[in-house]
């Protein structure tokens, strides 16, 4: 009786993990890790792409982009047409890599980001100075350019709040 029990919970152990294995992908896209590395893009449009904004405030940025390489750095500047939040952010090389925005020790800066929250008598900057743009690969038949960020604007002085920026990229580099 008792191996009949064993083998009844190894077959829904089975179902369940093969389960958890089928569902964790939206269409032909892979989930997240819990590390947040991966975003999930769904619309498979290059240039449009999604940040998670959390801190003070949480919500999902869709951010429509243009792009271009300019000396030799990567700039790219977009922003949400509902939320009218930019986000601008710009890494010393246009190659695979990882470019962090801290501003100390010298030499370490090899990327800048500034997110602009929209308010009503414009848009406030707030300076992301802690973290990373991750390059991680430059197609130069395609032009098409894939990474991720994850930056924030803690201890950043006269900062009123607390911002944090993470997601994946994918843009084509205009001519």
């Amino acid at each position: 009786m008792q191996s009949y029990g064993k083998k009844t919970a190894t077959v829904i152990l089975s179902a369940i993990i093969a389960w958890m294995a089928v569902s964790c992908s939206v269409d032909n896209k892979s989930i997240p890790d819990p590390g947040g590395n991966i975003g999930v893009d769904t619309t498979g449009t290059i240039g449009t792409f999604f940040l998670n904004l959390t801190g003070d405030t949480s919500y999902l940025l869709t951010i429509v982009a243009v792009d271009t390489i300019v000396q030799d750095s990567l700039v790219v500047a977009g922003g949400d047409l509902t939320t009218k939040d930019q986000v601008v952010f710009s890494t010393a090389k246009a190659e695979p890599g990882t470019y962090y925005t801290e501003q100390s020790p010298p030499g370490i800066t090899g990327a800048v980001c500034v997110f602009r929250k929209r308010i009503p008598s414009g848009f406030r900057n707030y300076p992301m100075l802690r973290g990373k743009i991750v390059i991680s690969s430059v197609d130069p038949v395609s032009g098409v350019v894939r990474g991720n960020l994850d930056v924030n604007n803690k201890y950043v002085p006269n900062a009123d709040k607390y911002y944090r920026l993470s997601g994946s990229f994918m843009i084509k580099l205009n001519p």
